[in-house]
């Protein structure tokens, strides 16, 4: 099945408010009807297996699962069901963000708007259903799942990062290079007060003299969107989604 599919989004990325009402939609192009393997673990419900009823429409529920179907012609929201427990949505595109700090890289981030960073997959695939009722829990959003980017944190990262670099500084090195590691290194310095301004999570480090620039997965592979790539959806979806002094 193929169709555009909207759902609910928070006020801002990882939040749980959404009373400004935000929407955002994707075309979902996965099984009309998803067969899940459900087994009650007390006291929660969890699903094991999930299948496309129309690919194996014959095939036996193993003994202690309960097969429960989820229509995704009858409404979005179940066909968001079926994308994080499943799949049928295009691959999850990471965006380069302008974090406004001109002395360390841009932030790359996950698109905010895509259902697997809106909403949690966990919580959709565990203690999801009531078995007696047939009756679903409500989708919740996805919190909390950023990675520890507190200030004590990053100063360790930062500390690291000079601790490494203390025996680059050789008397013989060219004029030149050794300039670029006096930068790179009092950058490292002014680190928390260059980033004072913007949230941890977008927080970047300088890039080092001698590091070797490489490409990322998602850059190798075709999924990291520059800035200046941003589709009209892309360019909201950071508007919308991400502090105002991100860009």
């Amino acid at each position: 099945m193929a169709k555009t599919i909207t759902y609910k989004i928070p006020n801002e990325r990882y939040g749980t408010d959404d009373s400004e009402g935000k929407t955002a939609s994707v075309e979902y192009n996965g099984p009309d009807t998803l067969v899940c393997w459900v087994i009650n673990n007390e006291p929660k419900t969890r699903v094991v297996d999930s299948f496309a009823k129309e690919d194996v429409p014959d095939r036996p529920t193993p003994q202690n699962y309960t097969a429960v179907e989820i229509d995704a012609t009858a409404s979005d929201e179940n066909a968001v069901r079926v994308a994080l427990i499943y799949g049928g949505i295009p691959v999850q595109m990471q965006l380069e963000v302008d974090n406004g700090v001109a002395e360390i890289p841009n932030k790359h981030i996950a698109d905010p708007t895509d259902i697997r960073e809106v909403y949690s997959k966990p919580k959709a695939m565990e203690g999801c259903i009531d078995l007696d009722t047939g009756v679903w829990a409500p989708l919740a959003y996805r919190t909390g799942n950023i990675p520890d980017r507190t200030d004590e944190n990053l100063r360790h990262i930062r500390d690291g990062l000079l601790d490494t670099s203390d025996g680059k500084m050789v008397s013989d090195m060219p004029d030149a290079l050794a300039a670029e590691w006096t930068t790179y290194r009092q950058t490292l310095r002014d680190l928390p007060a260059l980033t004072a301004a913007i949230d941890n999570t977008f927080v970047t480090y300088p890039t080092a003299p001698n590091e070797i620039p490489h490409l990322t997965l998602v850059e190798n592979t075709g999924h990291l969107v520059k800035i200046a790539d941003r589709s009209v959806d892309q360019q909201a979806a950071v508007d919308n989604q991400t502090p105002a002094n991100i860009t």
